[in-house]
């Protein structure tokens, strides 16, 4: 399945426009939360951020695993003169750290 959608910064953010909206209701539409939060934490420990002034995360493909979530991650740091693209893999079973992980920088 793939979920074409931005995380910027946080998970919290990316709902933080939704009035009266619940927290079962935001986990309704993106039951993989605390995965994401996991995995997106574990991608930016591993980013250079010198120099950096914005950060996208996009989430390319999300699979429902046995244990949890396998997420794909694109992530793009921005600076004045220059973009540092990263690919990850993640498998995540809640808030916790990722039970699998892998990231590499893209060179196109």
């Amino acid at each position: 399945m793939r979920t074409p959608f931005l995380i910027a910064a946080t998970f919290t953010l990316l709902f933080a426009g939704v009035s009266g909206s619940s927290f079962a209701e935001r986990r309704a539409v993106l039951p993989f939360a605390d995965e994401l939060d996991s995995c997106v934490a574990a991608v930016t420990e591993h980013l250079d951020l010198s120099g950096a002034e914005r950060v996208r995360h996009t989430v390319v493909e999300d699979r429902r695993t046995g244990i949890g979530y396998a997420l794909s991650i694109e992530t793009s740091v921005f600076s004045a003169d220059s973009e540092r693209r990263y690919s990850a893999y993640c498998v995540a079973t809640g808030s916790g750290a990722p039970i699998k992980f892998r990231i590499d920088e893209r060179v196109d």
